[in-house]
């Protein structure tokens, strides 16, 4: 099973775990030999906290984000499955320069990590978490 990690300025970890987010937007899509459709993405809660973000997502989906302090900081939160990326869609997620399409994401148990940019590899202890997480859900 392939697991790589991505670092999400926070609430969007939030909202890809708990708001059913099935796009994350950026401005590169990977490449085959880095992820392929059907692997697992850690999403990891960065350190930084967007209130404007906050704001957009309160806003456009008439939700209420619960307060920053309730968001676990530097720790992998869930896991959503890659299904390979677009450059248009109709999702409301979608806002950005390319589409990687998510689902099946689901929370797990905070796992203190590291993050980094771009798509990163996990420390072997909290793969093995991870792994059993998913394998939890089959």
């Amino acid at each position: 099973m392939k697991v790589k990690g991505l670092t999400l300025i926070r609430p969007w970890g939030y909202a890809v775990i708990q708001l059913g987010k099935d796009i994350e937007n950026r401005s590169w899509y990977p490449s085959i030999k880095t992820l392929e459709p059907g692997d697992w993405i850690a999403i990891h809660n960065g350190v930084k906290w967007s209130q404007e973000d906050v704001f957009w997502i309160e806003d456009m989906f008439k939700v209420k984000i619960p307060h920053r302090d309730s968001h676990p900081t530097g720790a992998i939160i869930g896991v959503a499955r890659y299904m390979g990326w677009t450059d248009k869609s109709n999702s409301r997620w979608f806002f950005g320069e390319y589409g990687w399409k998510l689902q099946d994401a689901f929370a797990i148990e905070p796992i203190p990590h590291k993050g980094a940019l771009g798509l990163w590899a996990l420390e072997p202890a909290a793969l093995a978490q991870v792994e059993k997480a998913i394998e939890a859900t089959k």
